[in-house]
């Protein structure tokens, strides 16, 4: 178990990467949860002793967006005004 988890106060779970959180614990120490999933560690979340979720850190973004779907893109109509108007007043209409 890392550092950080004993000095939080999180139980350790089956593997030294991961630790067990109930929701009342969650809710009030969400800030040192996501902390520690932001490192690496990976927290199963509980519900009266069972797991119900895991929080684990997140992927780094794609690295780009990829040339094929630009070239796809491209084929679609410009708007004139803003597409965000646009969707908003064709939501409106039905």
């Amino acid at each position: 178990m890392c550092r950080s988890t004993r000095e939080a106060g999180f139980t350790p779970c089956a593997t030294m990467r991961d630790m067990r959180v109930n929701i009342r614990e969650l809710h009030r120490r969400t800030g040192a949860v996501v902390e520690l999933a932001a490192h690496g560690d990976v927290v199963v979340i509980e519900r009266r002793g069972v797991p119900v979720a895991k929080m684990r850190p997140a992927r780094p973004p794609a690295p780009g967006f990829p040339a094929a779907h630009w070239e796809a893109l491209k084929r679609f109509p410009r708007f004139p005004d803003d597409s965000g108007r646009f969707i908003s007043e064709s939501r409106d209409r039905g």
